[in-house]
């Protein structure tokens, strides 16, 4: 079965028990055990994967947005590499895996779940039975650390000015002051030891994503309960839209944090490394026109600039983009992924 390459966006639930029916027979040693947590408000069954002999146990939930499997495909990717090695990082950690906490929204390719809420923003309120099934793992299972796998949209750039964003992560805040704890701590410490590994021989760019404190948010959630939540957010590179290289990086980013947790040598790592990271700025569309010229109509005679983002569908199985109109005059440095200038000849 083949993880690294795909030619789909698409991460239907029944793409990932193949991924875990075919992983039970990698590693005679370390087979996953299911489990079902929970059941989605279309009574889909929310899986978890348990596997690892170790005393730290680490939780890793994806796809709690529905549309965003870029980073669940990174965590196959990484499972994959896991079991066919021979690292002995299954001997110190224990791993619980849901790899889609919202299987209505990845079914459907939607952010929000069947009953069209953002299962993220429902920590406090836990009024869907996915938020449910997840917060109920924190607070019985208490997992020493947590990984939550997101994507995040292609017009973020590392910085001002910067790139576009590779990957991004964020140490959850506990109140709105953003206030420094020891579990905070840990994961910016996690972060540098990925920052390093990642950057060491490979042209990426990462960044902090937005710090804010939402009150009602699962990683807010887990550092009440003094749970280290490290939360990545796949990236873009290199218009690449099916996001290969991102899922390579997630992948790459779990085998660094997890082999740092298992040896505690992020211990010695300083917070500086996250402190001094960019944070995400919107500045890319997928499709920029200058010049435009709107003569004889008031409305829209100011406009210089036309703007394209690529909006996605899910249509027969496959996600489709197609240009949708959205006018950004109000970012500083935009830039496009593709460009045409109605000033110049075209050749």
């Amino acid at each position: 079965m083949t993880f690294n390459t795909f030619n789909n966006k698409y991460l239907p639930p029944q793409e990932i028990d193949q991924s875990f029916e075919y992983f039970k027979n990698l590693n005679a040693k370390y087979c996953p055990e299911q489990k079902v947590i929970g059941k989605s408000v279309n009574d889909l069954p929310i899986h978890m994967y348990s596997l690892g002999q170790g005393q730290i146990s680490v939780l890793l939930y994806s796809q709690i947005h529905g549309h965003e499997p870029t980073s669940t495909r990174g965590l196959l990717i990484f499972l994959n590499q896991l079991l066919v090695s021979d690292s002995g990082l299954l001997d110190y950690l224990k791993l619980s895996i849901i790899p889609q906490v919202n299987p209505d929204g990845a079914l459907a390719y939607t952010r929000a779940n069947a009953n069209n809420l953002d299962l993220n923003h429902d920590a406090k309120n836990l009024s869907q039975p996915e938020s449910q099934a997840l917060a109920e793992i924190l607070k019985n299972d208490k997992p020493d650390y947590c990984f939550s796998l997101h994507d995040h949209r292609t017009f973020h750039a590392a910085g001002e000015h910067g790139q576009p964003s590779s990957l991004a992560f964020l140490a959850p805040a506990f109140d709105q002051q953003l206030s420094m704890n020891k579990t905070r701590r840990i994961v910016m410490q996690i972060v540098g030891i990925i920052k390093e590994g990642l950057t060491f021989n490979q042209p990426v760019h990462l960044a902090v994503f937005n710090e804010t404190y939402v009150a009602g948010g699962f990683g807010e959630l887990a550092i009440s309960l003094n749970i280290p939540s490290v939360l990545m957010e796949a990236g873009f590179f290199n218009r690449d839209y099916l996001r290969h290289k991102p899922a390579q990086l997630i992948a790459q980013s779990l085998s660094l944090a997890l082999q740092s947790i298992a040896d505690q040598s992020f211990e010695k790592q300083s917070i500086e490394i996250y402190q001094k990271l960019p944070r995400v700025k919107p500045e890319y569309v997928d499709f920029l026109i200058k010049g435009a010229s709107f003569e004889g109509d008031n409305q829209l005679q100011n406009i210089k600039d036309i703007t394209l983002f690529f909006k996605e569908e899910l249509i027969d199985g496959q996600v489709i983009l197609y240009p949708n109109v959205i006018l950004r005059e109000d970012w500083p440095n935009i830039r496009g992924y593709y460009n045409l200038d109605l000033n110049q000849p075209i050749t």
